[in-house]
This record gives structure tokens, C-alpha cells and sequence, in this order.
């Protein structure tokens, strides 16, 4: 668990994004950001809903740096879980983007 400002990015991922680009270039961007010393923790969405979800758990954990690895569907979910978690100001949280 984040402690309540973790500097540990929280990225989410779509798999399916990408017609399953999203699988095959997690591996490559994971190693970017670990070579770059990125600190790093990821979620898999499964279904739709689950960025969302995922956005809001992370951020009641002290996450407050989001990386959206999908299409416009993940980054939507993950901005509406931003909007409307009730643990800080969403303007406290930074979304980062890798389009897939």
C-alpha cells in the first residue's frame, strides 16, 4: 500500500486495447519506465468499468500519479474515477497517457 502521497506511478492497463496491442506493448513500456527509474505498479482492466474502478482504488491508497496504457475507452474510465473518488481533490492526481 501507497502511503498518502506515494511517488509510485499507478499504471493501468488495457490489454485489449489496440486490437491486443495493449498485452504485447506492456512489456516494452514496463521496461522503458523501470530502465528510466520510474517506480511502477500495475493493474490489468479485464472489463469494461474496471479502469474506473482501478483509478478510484489507487488513489484511496495514496496514489496520486495514474499512467492510462490503452485507447480513449481506458483514459475515459480513468478520468471519470479521478472525477468522482472522494479521497483528494482531483486536482491533486496526475494522469499520464501511453496510447496503445
Amino acid at each position: 500500500m501507497a502511503d498518502s502521497k506515494s511517488p509510485i506511478w499507478f499504471a493501468i492497463v488495457n490489454p485489449n486495447a489496440g486490437k491486443g496491442k495493449g498485452s504485447d506493448d506492456w512489456a516494452k513500456i514496463e521496461s522503458i519506465l523501470n530502465r528510466s527509474d520510474i517506480p511502477i505498479i500495475s493493474r490489468f482492466t479485464s472489463k469494461q468499468g474496471d479502469a474506473s474502478i482501478l483509478a478510484i482504488e489507487a488513489i484511496s491508497n495514496g496514489h496520486r500519479n495514474i499512467i492510462s496504457v490503452g485507447g480513449d475507452g481506458t483514459l475515459n474510465e480513468i478520468i471519470n474515477g479521478v472525477m468522482f473518488q472522494e479521497s483528494c481533490p482531483s486536482s491533486d492526481v496526475t494522469v499520464a497517457v501511453i496510447p496503445v
